[in-house]
């Protein structure tokens, strides 16, 4: 067994992993010094602010959805275990195409949101940005947003880690990774951490 199979996955996990990275983002910006070649730091800032996002995303639509995989182990792995009727309310799993015993789980097409492939902004778009609860929660509701912040957003994938270049940044249409820009990116992300006690 390999040791990604070992790798534990638990919803309410998520939003502690994005509470560590949104702490890394703020220690790495207060090391960034203005007028200085910070383009690495920059970039990994907005690559962690993908994964912040992502932790508030799958921890928000597994936690208000009721996710409870009748598990007789006890073990609350969203990788390994599901809950049927969530997925078929949500249409959201971890997989795209969960296999048990070399069959399919669940029809095809049912599944139209999963975890796996990091694609929060469609958790966000189909799940959670109709929520009453996130009504005023910026990303993943109507809350106000920077119309900057919001292309960083929408735009990360977990690929940008190897944009280097300005070129690819352009192809993009992706802002300048400025300090403001970034400090205001994960001062967005803090606003949302700290609503997620309500959630």
């Amino acid at each position: 067994m390999s040791l990604i199979n070992l790798i534990i996955m638990i919803y309410e996990e998520y939003l502690e992993c994005a509470r560590k990275h949104l702490k890394s983002c703020r220690q790495l910006l207060e090391g960034l010094k203005e007028n200085a070649d910070n383009k690495e730091a920059c970039l990994d800032i907005w690559y962690l602010s993908g994964y912040i996002i992502e932790g508030f995303t799958v921890y928000s639509a597994y936690k208000i959805n009721g996710w409870n995989p009748n598990s007789k182990d006890g073990v609350k792995d969203i990788k390994l275990k599901y809950d049927k009727p969530f997925s078929y309310k949500t249409h959201l799993d971890f997989h795209y195409c969960r296999v048990y015993k070399g069959k399919p789980v669940f029809p095809s097409g049912l599944i139209k949101y999963f975890v796996q492939g990091h694609d929060y902004q469609s958790i966000i778009e189909g799940l959670l940005i109709k929520e009453p609860i996130f009504k005023d929660v910026p990303i993943l509701g109507s809350g106000a947003i920077d119309n900057d912040v919001k292309i960083l957003v929408d735009n990360w994938k977990p690929d940008i880690r190897y944009w280097y270049k300005e070129e690819q940044m352009k192809e993009n249409n992706i802002p300048i990774l400025t300090l403001d820009l970034l400090k205001q990116l994960i001062e967005t992300c803090n606003d949302i951490y700290k609503k997620m006690i309500f959630v």
